[in-house]
């Protein structure tokens, strides 16, 4: 939780807030609305 990954289908960074239903629930670093990614979609940086 709270590491910073990048979604490399929509290529957006942002930090990890959850995983749940077999997604990675991602928030982006300045704040804003959480997205979901599959796991292996996310890359840490």
């Amino acid at each position: 939780m709270g590491a910073l990954v990048r979604d490399t289908v929509t290529q957006r960074t942002g930090r990890v807030m959850a995983h749940q239903s077999g997604r990675v629930w991602l928030r982006p670093e300045g704040g804003g609305r959480e997205w979901a990614a599959l796991p292996e979609d996310v890359e840490a940086l």
